[in-house]
């Protein structure tokens, strides 16, 4: 074992369980043999007995390795002939090279690559994840062991001595098309690893990474599971402590498998050519921590449009724009906010990007919907762009931007419109080739954002559509006519598929267990600008969309806060998009799991995000879609949306109490609006939005467990949300973590620091809203929402409403306090703005004081900037604070008061109107009705 770590002693590694690749044993035939043994070779026989035989590959030697002032490097040969790897003899790649460079006290990268540099390797440069410029590190929390022969390393924490990554006794392989390393996971806690429908904490089983058009999919931890993205990171705390996290990045879009085995827990990479090149985080002060470093190195989120965040309605099924205008009528009449309505491929003529049917979609009348019932209007673009007589194909035939096919001409495949070809987002011209063709759409629909589908590529036919002509129609065009045939018409697709020989049967090992890459998608085989074979950035496709996309709306529309949606992403688009969780359907699980795809997403890097409401595919139920409109209410994106084939599910549509619920939850959505997107400007373009409770309270055991890691989550570190997920259901069984927590729905408290019982049955009725608490010690802006339809209308009125924390007693006084903040500019949908505030800094820091004593309860509201920004003025329309104990100290009811407002001889004094019962059950209510203009500032009030 070689000493590696600059001038720090490396202790010696934890005790490894050795492996064998022939052990097999049975586990009662042990235990009555070796009754008595120590339990440590206990839980090796377990490991055994419960596992299949793992063959190990590991032919590497380690040769000239040099520790240097920050980095490592050694030359790895390979010994021994070449192994075999599901039934194929896989060539090794003989000589590699191994580079461990640490960048950071808390980070470091390995990367392990073959000589020759045949693997493909992804470029160390923008749009994709680079090393910036890094803090020199100083006193690193880690250290490095390498052994030689055979070659292995350990990455070990230095202040625990535990080892976090260690790839000893494990696979080794890095060959043209198959790449394996493993390690063993300090503790079972493993997070990320997407994208994919499941629980948030992944258990034994194999997860396939790899982007994919699988609707309805629901992971069940065999291969397979894989849908949309690829987000090969996974966080896992360690057995050390509760704030140790590390965070481990593999860097690659080839196709993968990631399994995880049992005891011991092993994760092993097992990827589709590339090379290893791995990213390391480290943290002792807890994951949020850990997710800011790995956002930067990313190249972080994007902040979106404040609008964004109203309410948005869509349907693919909407045949005309008057259909739409009575949409939107009936939501305005109805008094439901709504921001948003989208344009699914209705709007096409013959579901060709970049037309318009002008037939149903009259361009005059979309102009008049949005203007009369002040919408934003979204389109949908697909990936493929359709063969035929359009300026689309045209322009991309005599550029010669299409991906092209083993022979060199652009493959073909099949989506909505018929024959399609796709975009080489890697050809040089094909950023402004795409941004010219939306430029042709904007001609004619003045849009607000663009919505991205299919871009996995999704291909109706496996890999490329070999056949001249299916469905045909008279005029010579193809594709879906109508919307009643689409399933049969998919089917007739596939069916035709000449077989023959495709890339998946050259390759030893291929994730996703379909026994080919090419299902669904365009050839791995393709070839992309410079040679590149598809396989290697399959995954970046949707990732490439989303770039050309936005570098239309900042170059040619000069828009500071594009709005891009789309559902194919990987690491690093959250630079250019948004994110939908995909075609889900009218079922309880994708209810459910659309908390932890969520909460992943906020991992990945993009927490602007969200689930259909009520379910894409399938008809939804009135339960099912209050339930989902009481969660919707703190999606990030909040949209309702299905398909023609099922029934409606707007608002009005599934009788009244659904849409009692439906408006109730909108409005409360409304009226945290401002709230909630100052999470996002206040982050900063890094870190998470909403969070599993494990990021606010990584010492709480239980918020690891099933159901509270899946159906509970925070809003920063203030807010926690406990839905109902489950049919038949009118309680949940809510967690709740040390300190104080308010119902904010009842303003009553819910549990108190001194309680000991962590656990509470919340009712949430089907009409009710949904379960929201607030922690002790923290405050949120409110504002009131009766009147309120569109973001624009909101203002900057504002209600604090405090949840209070006591600081100290002493002689018959008690101290409570709670603290927040404001983003202090009147208009969150003025861009250049909002730029300004995440540049310069505009948000006010709150803090909400309150005494008791016997003689008087006094009130102090301070108001401090947090930065030498700027600041635009807001008036506090109210006090709303909870849980204070004085009714113990004051037993009266408060009938006189005064209120102090500014500092110094700058204060003024004025009598409170107080509307009794001021005063009741621990809360305060009062009516302020002052416009702060100045900073710092203060508010005073005495009650007698």
């Amino acid at each position: 074992s070689l000493r590696t770590a600059l001038d720090f002693e490396i202790p010696s590694p934890s005790p490894q369980i050795p492996e064998t690749s022939s052990t097999k044993s049975k586990f009662g035939k042990i235990l009555a043999i070796l009754g008595g043994v120590c339990f440590f070779v206990i839980i090796i026989l377990i490991a055994l007995s419960q596992g299949e035989t793992i063959e190990i590959i590991n032919l590497y030697e380690a040769t000239e390795v040099e520790v240097y002032d920050g980095f490592i490097t050694a030359r790895l040969e390979a010994k021994g002939v070449d192994p075999i790897i599901g039934k194929k003899s896989t060539v090794l790649h003989r000589a590699l090279n191994l580079s461990i460079v640490f960048q950071s006290d808390s980070e470091f990268r390995l990367r392990i690559f073959d000589v020759t540099k045949e693997n493909y390797q992804l470029p160390d440069e923008y749009p994709y994840p680079h090393d910036r410029s890094a803090p020199k590190f100083t006193n690193p929390l880690y250290l490095i062991n390498i052994t030689k022969d055979p070659f292995s390393l350990a990455v070990i924490r230095k202040s625990t001595g535990e080892t976090i990554f260690n790839t000893s006794n494990s696979s080794l392989v890095v060959s043209k098309h198959y790449v394996e390393i493993s390690t063993r996971l300090p503790k079972r806690h493993v997070f990320g690893l997407g994208e994919r429908v499941y629980s948030m904490r992944l258990d034994k089983g194999t997860f396939t990474i790899f982007s994919f058009d699988r609707p309805g999919s629901v992971e069940t931890g065999q291969a397979g599971g894989n849908v949309y993205g690829q987000h090969p990171v996974y966080l896992s705390q360690e057995r050390a402590g509760t704030q140790y996290f590390h965070a481990v990045f593999y860097r690659s879009a080839a196709p993968m498998d990631v399994v995880l085995d049992g005891i011991p827990r092993r994760l092993t990479f097992k990827v589709v050519g590339g090379i290893i090149d791995m990213k390391f985080f480290l943290s002792e002060t807890g994951p949020e921590t850990i997710l800011k470093q790995y956002h930067k190195y990313i190249g972080g989120w994007r902040i979106p449009p404040f609008w964004s965040l109203g309410h948005q309605q869509s349907r693919w099924g909407y045949r005309n724009a008057t259909t739409i205008d009575g949409i939107a009528e009936r939501f305005r009449a109805l008094d439901i906010p709504l921001d948003v309505v989208y344009f699914d491929i209705d709007y096409m003529n013959k579901f060709q990007d970049f037309t318009v049917d002008k037939v149903a979609y009259p361009l005059n009348q979309i102009s008049e919907v949005a203007k009369k019932h002040r919408l934003r209007i979204i389109p949908i673009l697909d990936a493929g762009v359709s063969i035929g007589d359009n300026n689309g194909y045209k322009k991309g035939i005599s550029r010669d931007v299409f991906l092209k096919n083993t022979n060199g001409n652009p493959l073909t495949g099949w989506v909505w419109p018929g024959r399609v070809h796709y975009v080489d987002f890697l050809h040089p011209d094909s950023s402004n080739f795409w941004g010219e063709m939306i430029d042709e759409l904007y001609s004619n629909i003045k849009f607000n954002g663009l919505w991205l589908d299919m871009n996995e590529p999704s291909n109706f036919c496996p890999g490329e559509c070999l056949y001249s002509e299916v469905n045909s129609f008279a005029d010579g065009s193809s594709g879906v006519r109508d919307y009643g045939e689409y399933i049969n018409y998919f089917c007739r697709i596939v069916a035709s598929h000449p077989p023959g020989k495709t890339f998946s049967d050259d390759i030893p090992y291929i994730p996703g267990g379909l026994g080919t890459l090419d299902q669904g998608t365009v050839s791995m085989n393709a070839t992309h600008y410079g040679n590149i074979e598809h396989y290697n950035i399959h995954s970046l496709y949707g990732f490439h969309h989303s770039q050309a996309t936005y570098n239309y709306f900042k170059n040619v529309l000069r828009d500071p806060q594009p709005f891009i949606l789309s559902r194919s992403t990987a690491f690093g688009s959250g630079q250019f998009t948004f994110h939908w969780l995909g075609d889900n359907s009218a079922e309880w699980v994708y209810l459910r799991y659309s908390v932890p795809g969520i909460l992943n997403f906020n991992i990945f890097g993009i927490p602007m995000v969200g689930s259909d409401i009520c379910g894409f595919m399938g008809d939804t139920t009135p339960e099912l879609c209050s339930r989902w409109y009481q969660l919707g209410t703190f999606y990030a994106f909040s949209r309702n949306h299905n398909a023609f084939s099922n029934r409606p599910q707007e608002p009005w549509t599934l009788g009244s109490d659904h849409l009692y619920t439906a408006k109730l939850s909108l409005k409360l959505r409304y009226t945290l609006l401002k709230w909630m997107y100052s999470q996002f400007v206040r982050a900063g373009g890094v870190g998470s939005v909403h969070r599993p409770l494990f990021i606010n309270f990584p010492e709480d055991r239980r918020v690891y467990k099933r159901p509270v890691v899946d159906e509970q989550f925070m809003i920063g570190d203030s807010v926690m949300v406990t839905p109902i997920l489950h049919p038949g259901r009118v309680t949940t069984h809510a967690h709740f973590p040390p300190g104080d927590w308010f119902d904010l729905r009842s303003r009553e408290w819910t549990k108190r620091r001194s309680d000991p019982k962590r656990e509470e049955e919340v009712y949430c009725g089907e009409t009710d809203l949904v379960p929201y608490f607030l922690r002790g010690g923290y405050l949120i802006p409110v504002q009131n929402t009766e009147k309120i339809v569109t973001t624009d209308e909101l203002d900057s009125n504002i209600t604090l409403r405090a949840a209070l924390k006591e600081i100290h007693a002493e002689q018959g006084r008690v101290y409570f306090e709670s603290k927040g903040f404001w983003m202090a500019i009147q208009n969150y949908s003025d861009a250049t703005k909002v730029q300004q505030c995440t540049e310069l800094g505009c948000f006010v820091n709150i803090t909400v004081g309150l005494t008791c004593s016997r003689e008087a309860i006094e009130i102090t509201v301070s108001f401090e900037q947090d930065s030498n920004g700027f600041f635009e003025n807001f008036r506090i329309a109210a006090l709303d604070i909870l849980g204070s104990t004085c009714q113990s100290y004051w037993s009266y009811t408060v009938m006189t008061g005064k209120m102090i407002v500014g500092n110094g001889n700058n204060a003024t004094e004025q009598k409170l109107a107080l509307k009794p019962p001021i005063w009741s059950f621990g809360n305060v209510a009062i009516d302020v009705g002052v416009v702060i203009s100045r900073l710092p500032s203060r508010i005073s009030i005495v009650l007698n």
